[in-house]
């Protein structure tokens, strides 16, 4: 028997085929991370909220040989200069396995992390982003992992990737007019962006997610017959 184990981080969708000798597959997803508030056409300066990180999803699922499966590896949100998008579902077999995307902030608000609408036997949250103040704007929250819930951001810093795969989020910003910072991926959210005086700027880009597959191969077995000598 062997063990594989086959990640898939390009964000979109492809279709894997399931190998000979394999029933049984292992399916992490990872949601893609949601966006940073930008800031729009400020007058006396402004900060956006941090996004949230994308859900962790985990599913023993049954497999067919020779089998061809669909699955989806979630985009992380782009930030813009108004509220922050939602991040990509990841998904395997369509619905069988989902992770959804972290939640874009919203204005004068932050993304909040939830495992609303996720699928598996094990489903979790990313942390939830931090709301602008206290002189900086907001972190974004990690995505959820294989070990843990994404955590919060806490300013100035992005919050944590819960393991596997998972991303931190992208921190926070105090000075300039200038763009949330990214979250990484998989599934770390955008940090909100700050503007000092008058301008926009675009909240931090979400981390794409990810599709990690691990099975075992077993080996067909030949029998041989023996004649000893003599009998």
């Amino acid at each position: 028997m062997a063990i594989t184990v086959e990640t898939f981080l390009t964000a979109g969708t492809s279709t894997w085929t399931c190998p000979t000798g394999v029933t049984s597959v292992q399916v992490e997803c990872y949601g893609g991370g949601g966006a940073g508030c930008g800031v729009k056409n400020a007058i006396d300066g402004g900060a956006g909220g941090g996004g949230a990180g994308g859900q962790y999803a985990k599913k023993q699922v049954t497999v067919v040989p020779g089998t061809d499966y669909t699955l989806v590896v979630g985009a992380g949100a782009a930030g813009s200069n108004i509220g922050g998008l939602t991040g990509g579902d990841s998904k395997f077999a369509t619905t069988t396995v989902i992770a959804k995307g972290g939640v874009g902030a919203a204005i004068s608000s932050f993304g909040a992390g939830s495992t609303t609408g996720g699928v598996g036997d094990t489903v979790r949250a990313g942390g939830s982003g931090a709301i602008a103040g206290g002189g900086y704007s907001g972190a974004g929250g990690g995505g959820a992992g294989s070990t843990s819930a994404g955590a919060n951001g806490v300013n100035p810093t992005g919050g944590a990737g819960g393991g596997g795969q998972a991303g931190s989020g992208g921190g926070s910003r105090s000075t300039g007019t200038i763009a949330g910072r990214p979250g990484n991926q998989a599934g770390g959210a955008g940090g909100g962006a700050w503007v000092d005086i008058t301008g926009s700027a675009a909240g931090g880009d979400g981390g794409d997610g990810a599709v990690v597959l691990t099975y075992t191969i077993v080996l067909a077995t030949s029998k041989h017959h023996f004649i000893l000598a003599g009998q």
